[in-house]
């Protein structure tokens, strides 16, 4: 039977393996994770310089303690600090479904197993000696 040409090429060219992997991981893991979020820091730094061009001459640090610590979104740049990355939780609860379609035939082969024939010793303790009970209780002796 002849393979199709995508086999082919997955097996036989250098590096695909490796593309085709990083593309699944990336259209699984963008929609699903805050990596979205990440792809917002260019906006958070041009914002910094925004503040910095204004004469507010406070380290980033700073700056990151005002905007996300502080802040309670009633100052005059209140809508452009609303899209800058982590201030929103809309990312949180989003998921993505990836359906593979089951085989369209699958057969089960029975296995035989061995028996193993083992043999158990029941033991018959309808009566125990007295003299076995008074051996066990009894009180703490000082040596």
């Amino acid at each position: 039977m002849q393979q199709p040409i995508f086999y082919w090429v997955l097996c036989n060219m250098p590096g695909v393996k490796k593309i085709i992997a990083v593309l699944l991981l990336s259209a699984y893991l963008l929609p699903v994770t805050a990596v979205t979020e990440l792809l917002k820091l260019p906006q958070l730094v041009e914002h910094y310089y925004d503040h910095k061009a204004e004469g507010n001459n406070t380290g980033f640090t700073a700056y990151l303690i005002q905007h996300y610590l502080k802040e309670d979104g009633t100052d005059k740049d209140a809508a452009e600090d609303s899209r800058l990355p982590f201030k929103t939780g809309e990312q949180l609860l989003s998921v993505m479904v990836i359906s593979v379609d089951p085989p369209q035939s699958f057969s089960i082969s029975p296995v035989a197993l061995p028996v193993v024939k083992k043999m158990y010793k029941i033991c018959n303790d309808d009566f125990i000696s007295s003299q076995y009970l008074n051996a066990i209780w009894q009180p703490p002796r000082i040596c």
